[in-house]
């Protein structure tokens, strides 16, 4: 777990442990409405630093040429599959193929949606969740 998540978490559960105290007695409420306040204010801070450090990790990923080797191999296994299925696949089933987090592949094909080389098709059950999906097939 890295320190940002478990930041976030710590201060969701003072937060709460805060508010749970508020609703049960009204004394000392000036001194916890300062506390909650404080509590809201790092949490902001982290959510900030949080969603920096994605859009720097985004930045990096695609500089280094990383998201378009995973876009590469994500295309192909797509098509392979649709030429020999006949049917898309979901995400988890991707990952199954490419051994990519689901992060990544979901990231990826929403690229690739963007640039209009995939679309979905037709919901099915997932093969591995066994959840109505809506399956991803090479645009064309």
């Amino acid at each position: 777990m890295n320190l940002d998540f478990q930041i976030t978490i710590f201060a969701h559960l003072v937060m709460n442990t805060l508010l749970r105290e508020k609703n049960a007695s009204n004394k000392n409420n000036h001194k916890r409405f300062i506390n909650l306040n404080l509590i809201k204010e790092t949490k902001r801070k982290i959510t900030m630093s949080v969603t920096t450090t994605s859009k720097l990790a985004y930045k990096e990923l695609n500089e280094e040429g990383i998201g378009k080797t995973q876009k590469t191999k994500i295309m192909y296994v797509v098509k392979e599959h649709y030429n020999i299925h006949k049917e898309g696949l979901s995400l988890r089933e991707i990952c199954s193929f490419t051994n990519f987090d689901i992060n990544a592949v979901s990231g990826r094909v929403n690229d690739l949606k963007k640039e209009n080389r995939l679309e979905t098709t037709t919901k099915r059950k997932c093969s591995i969740t066994n959840r109505l999906i809506s399956p991803v097939i090479i645009k064309g």
